[in-house]
């Protein structure tokens, strides 16, 4: 890979985190005087809460089902009963 296209996904890479960064600029004021700022305190209540707990949701899922499913390529009945079991 070339110094030229590591500077093209740098650029790429920064332009779509400062997109990110700029539609949040704009998206929470307005929903804050959309939904009112009780609703919008209830919203980040949640999306905090479930910053909290994906880690082991993620950790279940990632390090424990993966493997058990590979022991089971063909069979979708046991990797059905794995999932719901990790979830």
């Amino acid at each position: 890979m070339g110094p030229r296209r590591i500077t093209e996904s740098f650029l790429s890479l920064f332009g779509v985190q400062l997109a990110q960064n700029m539609a949040s600029l704009v998206t929470v004021p307005y929903l804050t005087r959309t939904i009112g700022i009780e609703v919008w305190g209830l919203v980040v209540i949640v999306q905090a809460f479930r910053m909290l707990t994906w880690p082991l949701i993620e950790f279940g899922f990632v390090y424990s089902a993966t493997r058990q499913i590979a022991r089971f390529p063909g069979n979708r009945e046991q990797q059905r009963a794995i999932v719901a079991s990790v979830i």
